[in-house]
């Protein structure tokens, strides 16, 4: 449980990232497409891209916050400012 908030804080950002990927890798263009056999096979590649897209970004956001936590710890800062 000690690195909760930094996980929370990468879902966050990689949710959004998910999403940018999820219109950027075909998903619309097959929503338009007539053929659904060349459709569905699109479909599942740009979901793939989409999982691994989303599990590296989470994994580097996660990593990220850790190492700028520990930082925050060293300076003696233990609280986040509140938005």
């Amino acid at each position: 449980m000690k690195y909760f908030e930094e996980f929370k804080r990468a879902m966050k950002l990689a949710n959004f990232l998910a999403l940018g990927v999820l219109f950027g890798t075909g998903v619309l263009p097959w929503l338009m497409e007539k053929d659904k056999t060349v459709a569905n096979v699109l479909f599942l590649q740009s979901l793939l891209r989409i999982v691994s897209v989303y599990a590296g970004a989470v994994a580097l956001i996660f990593i990220a916050e850790v190492i700028r936590t520990k930082a925050r710890e060293k300076k003696g800062v233990t609280k986040y400012k509140k938005k």
